[in-house]
């Protein structure tokens, strides 16, 4: 749960370093390393305390997360990744916390909440990583359920063979069926939507399972773009939001393989 940035922001705690300088990030290193209780829930306190300074460091998903997980602090993991999302939502930063956050549930037994933060995960990394991240669903399926898991393999291979040799896409994916709750996300979605930074708000919206309306976002960028950086953006924000929409890379890698050839609008195929 994320603590409201109201009850961090009024704690007298003279321990609380307002920034994340050197000595203050080598100290929340040094108590995470600790291992023991009290230090592990002080280190915790001065990063969500940085988070409502809009704050976060680095060494968090480098060092921190990391260092969570090898000692078993899953509940800690799970809970700073998705806060430190709200402030981070480049796709640089918001995929890998994503997938923190659902190794971290699967560690704690919660099935359910690690597959809608796979889901979160799938939505949006990068194209690249689409293998990965159907790989963590699986993970997060094959305690429950073996009939799903060969269900969603076979849907997958059977959209990347459609998209690939111009055969009928597929209409349904199993990962519809799959719930994310947007409630986390909807404090940070309205605060991101009156930023420039419409890359970031988008990605919030995909997190949040909203990929059409993080599509139109991703289009309105692309009609807009006069460089060559916006552009690749944009291009691959829309193949990211067909891919969340239909749960699958077929009409997406279309999209992309019609744009390649100089065929492709910049209405959905």
């Amino acid at each position: 749960m994320v603590l409201p940035a109201s009850a961090l922001a009024q704690a007298d705690d003279p321990v609380l370093v307002p920034r994340a300088t050197d000595s203050a990030v080598a100290a929340v290193t040094s108590e995470i390393n600790a291992g023991d209780d009290a230090s592990v829930a002080q280190a915790e306190k001065q990063i969500r305390f940085w988070f409502v300074k809009e704050t976060v460091p680095m060494p968090f998903w480098r060092t921190w997360l990391p260092a969570l997980m090898n000692y078993r602090r899953y509940q800690e993991a799970a809970d700073l990744s998705i806060g430190a999302v709200m402030q981070r939502p480049g796709i640089e930063a918001i995929a890998p916390l994503l997938e923190f956050r659902a190794k971290a549930l699967m560690a704690l037994y919660k099935p359910r909440e690690a597959l809608a933060a796979a889901k979160s995960y799938y939505n949006v990394c990068a194209l690249k990583d689409t293998g990965n991240a159907l790989d963590l669903i699986e993970q997060c399926l094959k305690p429950d359920n073996n009939d799903a898991v060969i269900r969603f393999r076979a849907e997958q291979e059977a959209a990347a063979s459609a998209a690939a040799s111009g055969g009928r896409l597929p209409q349904s994916s199993f990962l519809k069926s799959v719930h994310i709750d947007p409630a986390p996300y909807d404090q940070a979605i309205k605060d991101w939507s009156q930023m420039p930074d419409r890359p970031a708000y988008a990605n919030l919206l995909l997190a949040a399972d909203r990929a059409m309306e993080a599509e139109a976002v991703f289009r309105e960028l692309y009609k807009s773009a006069t460089d060559q950086q916006t552009l690749t953006v944009a291009i691959d924000g829309i193949t990211r939001s067909l891919r969340a929409e239909d749960g699958n890379v077929a009409r997406a890698d279309v999209w992309l393989m019609a744009l390649q050839r100089g065929t492709a609008s910049s209405a959905a195929p």
